[in-house]
């Protein structure tokens, strides 16, 4: 079961580059994909605002992970609901933010 004190435990991991790699070395990881939790996919948003959500969400993502790139990479989110939007923030996040 998770609870309210179990998930702030983890919140400095999972937003702190220092701490997650910290975690990282004690716990003899050397590469993690970084990722949002499904809840800031927001596939309920309208096109011009999904994808200004999928552009600042990913441009997040690539700033935590730029300040380890050997050992941090990011998985980006796209608005999906919009195909036509999907290509064109794919296209930015791969070329733009260097995500794989």
């Amino acid at each position: 079961m998770v609870s309210v004190p179990m998930v702030q435990e983890r919140i400095p991991s999972l937003v702190y580059a220092e701490v997650r790699l910290a975690d990282m070395a004690r716990t003899g990881i050397d590469f993690q994909l970084v990722s949002v939790t499904p809840a800031q996919y927001h596939y309920w948003a309208g096109a011009a605002q999904a994808m200004n959500l999928s552009h600042a969400v990913n441009e997040g993502v690539a700033a935590h992970c730029a300040q380890r790139p050997g050992q941090l990479a990011g998985v980006g989110v796209f608005p999906l609901q919009h195909p036509d939007l999907a290509v064109a923030a794919l296209e930015h996040e791969v070329e733009g933010l260097g995500f794989k």
